[in-house]
């Protein structure tokens, strides 16, 4: 009996733990990534090409290469090789110094940097990627885990339920046995090991869950340093190329030495030659030029420059043997099957050419392939073989098909593209294709274009010659003025190389202009001083558009900021997509059709500066589109009117807050996210710290932070606290618990920090954030602090990703 009260007080406490309390709060990390592309200045050379790098100015010749200037006389008779020392220029001969570098002039530090960056780059993807696997591996984990508890809370109830019914049969029977206490001691001691393994799963899925956290808290900071790193090493390679460049430029102005020694195939020397000159020129040619009765037997490929080291190399020379003074070569004219229709004996010397004109042809045949015979009489007698076809009997050039297609044109790399197709029966005889553009009736430009296979064409006029590669492709120069008039564009066929001769042509006219030359639009969305996100310097944010009909041929596009009150340009930058200061707009394309760049008119630009010396100026913003890559010349210009600068005073952003327990925002800012377009619904953002303690906080473990727009009544933004939406942020708050401990239970844990993605954000209307404790995650039974904002403006945005703002 002893044994079954044991069992049944058990009992009562396993049933007073059933009821427990289970939060989860889940933490994921929502950033933009950073892509940063670094362009990697090559510095390697192909120890495997024969090439000799040498420099030339005076050359110093002997043999049959008789020039003048000659300084050093040759030996033409054999002479044993003896070992070569390089020269070194130490400035007896007059000579500057040199820069004599085998890293391009780039120091052993700076590349003992780029190294040590780069192998911390790899290192730090390493870790990022194994902390990324770890991670998914621990939720992988939690969820089996949690998907488990369900079938073995089932088989833990159903064991209880037979404990349950075996104890309630052993106390109806008066006179119980110990058969029937024995079988439900049994029945509940399998219910104990049910709820055991349940309570084990459960447990193993916190654990999981624990770990995930723990490796998804450091990402962030892993993924900041790896950008940091990544910015890094883009300035160090700024940093080689700029020393390079230097180092070229100080080669510029040095001479170097380069010592030929012709020796044949024993090893003697037979001859030497001496070049002076500058860094990287070519002697190739020079060197080639061997001593007399002897000849070129070196590899064919290897090239000769002046490098920047006094370099001396053997080269190796083969003597001359006599060669008959007449050849003879028998021309065998075979047609197409193979039949000699007739010979001919070419008479010269070894190596003498002779091409299509000096053959005579048999009559009534031609060349199969026109102008491309090419002979050259060998050392001793022999033969060549020329296909010859019948020739065909005049007649005349069909003309009876001609029709036509103009797909699209647009101006692409300064040029006129056109794509289209052109089925001409005349195509058998005519040969060559090409497009010609008329302005006004005036041709403006011309260009061979590239035919290409069209088989919709094919099936369309299937008995027309040409019909396989009907398509065509060209891109034709035309003038800048051209561009904004309606053009008239030929597609013809032609039998002469240039174009003209005869031809048959197809004329697609009246084509409505490629871009509206004299169209200057713009608009400036916003003009805000803001903090650089990076770095912490004052930055005054200018975004906006700007298209330009004359875009089509002046591509360089800046943006200047000009101080009106001194009458002075302050700074200028080139826009470019690298920089991410383009941006794409295709609200301004659907408004400007006619103007060629408006989709890719945006920009986003950040001009830093010192505004205590510009606090009360009057500042313009100009946009230009010019052919001057330093952006001068000629330009098309447009001025945003000017505004009133004034350095802007850091405001406080701390909030009390209302309602339930006592709570306050520590700060919180718009961010607006200049790498996103117009139109991605999470370019604005929200970020907010701050706290809530409250005692109706325990047995609500569901924390939700809302944004509600006062203007219209709708939540723009919310999350439940730590879901997927920034990484996750620390909730302690000692000081809180300093102060308010003693009040409330959860001040120590009351902090939160949050980023909200708000695509129905409106500037211009006034805003609440709420902070809510409920007890599940409909918010229901819900308590709640309310911290009013105020009306928020696009001045008071800041520009980046936000990414830095918990710091």
């Amino acid at each position: 009996m002893g044994r079954f009260l044991m069992a049944k007080e058990h009992k009562k406490l396993y049933k007073a733990g059933k009821n427990w309390l289970v939060v989860t709060l889940f933490a994921v990390a929502a950033g933009t990534a950073l892509a940063t592309t670094t362009a990697h200045a090559d510095t390697t050379t192909d120890e495997g090409q024969n090439t000799v790098a040498v420099q030339q100015n005076a050359v110093t010749t002997t043999g049959n290469d008789e020039e003048t200037g000659s300084t050093a006389a040759t030996n033409n008779q054999p002479v044993p090789v003896a070992p070569q020392a390089t020269a070194q220029n130490d400035g007896s001969n007059g000579q500057e110094d040199r820069v004599d570098d085998s890293n391009d002039g780039v120091s052993d530090e700076l590349l003992a940097k780029i190294d040590a960056t780069q192998k911390a780059i790899d290192q730090q993807k390493a870790l990022i990627s194994k902390d990324e696997a770890t991670y998914k591996s621990f939720k992988q984990k939690e969820n089996d885990a949690k998907q488990a508890l369900p079938e073995l809370d089932a088989k833990y109830k159903e064991a209880q339920s037979q404990a349950d019914a075996a104890q309630q049969q052993y106390f109806n029977d008066e006179h119980g046995t110990s058969e029937e206490f024995n079988a439900w001691l049994k029945k509940y001691e399998i219910a104990q090991r049910a709820y055991k393994l349940k309570e084990q799963v459960y447990n193993q899925s916190n654990e999981f869950f624990n770990k995930a956290e723990a490796v998804l808290a450091k990402l962030p900071n892993e993924k900041y340093y790896l950008a940091s790193l990544l910015n890094q090493f883009s300035s160090l390679k700024k940093q080689q190329l700029a020393e390079m460049q230097k180092h070229q430029e100080e080669l510029k102005n040095q001479t170097y030495l380069l010592t030929i020694t012709y020796v044949d195939q024993a090893g003697n020397i037979i001859g030497t030659k001496q070049y002076a000159g500058k860094y990287n020129q070519d002697v190739t040619k020079e060197v080639k030029l061997t001593p007399a009765g002897y000849h070129y037997a070196d590899d064919s490929q290897r090239t000769f420059k002046l490098s920047s080291h006094n370099d001396s190399v053997n080269v190796l020379v083969i003597k001359d043997t006599a060669q008959p003074t007449t050849v003879h070569e028998q021309v065998n004219y075979v047609d197409t099957d193979g039949q000699i229709v007739g010979t001919q004996t070419l008479t010269g010397q070894p190596g003498q050419q002779f091409i299509a004109g000096n053959l005579t042809i048999p009559t009534g045949y031609k060349l199969e392939q026109s102008g491309s015979i090419l002979i050259a009489l060998g050392d001793s007698d022999s033969q060549f073989t020329v296909q010859v076809v019948r020739e065909q009997p005049n007649r005349p050039v069909d003309l009876s098909q001609n029709n036509g297609w103009l797909d699209s044109y647009s101006a692409q790399n300064g040029k006129l593209h056109l794509a289209g197709w052109h089925v001409s029966s005349a195509s058998a005889d005519y040969q060559y294709p090409y497009i010609i553009v008329l302005d006004n009736g005036r041709e403006v430009g011309r260009a061979q274009a590239q035919l290409v296979d069209r088989p919709d064409v094919d099936r369309l006029y299937p008995n027309t010659n040409g019909r396989q590669a009907a398509g065509f492709i060209a891109d034709v120069d035309i003038p800048t003025y051209a561009y904004g008039d309606r053009l008239t564009v030929i597609a013809r066929f032609s039998n002469d190389p240039a174009g003209n001769g005869q031809y048959q042509d197809y004329y697609f006219n009246n084509l409505n202009p490629v871009t509206d030359l004299n169209a200057n639009k713009a608009s400036l969305d916003g003009y805000h001083l803001s903090t650089n996100s990076w770095n912490g310097n004052i930055q005054l944010n200018v975004v906006g558009w700007h298209a330009a009909g004359r875009s089509v041929t002046e591509g360089s596009h800046w943006l200047i900021l000009f101080d009106n009150t001194t009458g002075s340009e302050i700074q200028r930058v080139k826009l470019s997509d690298a920089d991410n200061y383009v941006v794409s707009r295709p609200d301004v394309a659907r408004a400007f059709p006619t103007i060629l760049n408006a989709g890719e008119s945006g920009f986003n630009v950040s001009f830093a500066f010192d505004p205590a010396q510009l606090d009360g100026h009057r500042l313009a913003i100009v946009s230009r589109w010019t052919t001057d890559p330093a952006g001068n010349g000629n330009a098309t210009d447009y001025w945003f009117a000017p505004q009133t600068f004034t350095a802007a005073q850091p405001t406080s952003r701390t909030v009390r807050g209302t309602g339930d327990g006592v709570g306050a925002l520590d700060k919180w800012a718009v961010y607006i996210n200049p790498a996103l377009g117009y139109d991605n619904p999470n370019r604005i953002c929200f970020f907010v710290s701050g706290w809530h303690a409250s005692n109706a906080a325990a047995g609500r473990p569901y924390h939700d932070i809302m944004l509600i727009d006062n203007t219209t009544g709708q939540q723009v933004g919310g999350a439940t606290y730590a879901n997927p939406m920034l990484p996750a942020q620390e909730t302690s708050r000692p000081d809180i618990a300093r102060l308010y401990g003693s009040q409330y239970q959860n001040a120590g844990e009351s902090g939160f920090k949050i980023g909200l993605q708000t695509p129905q954000f409106a500037f211009g209307h006034r805003y609440t954030l709420i902070s809510r404790y409920a007890t599940d995650e409909y918010g229901n039974n819900a308590v709640q602090q309310s911290y009013y904002l105020g009306q928020i403006n696009q001045d008071m945005a800041n520009y980046g990703d936000g990414h830095d703002f918990f710091n």
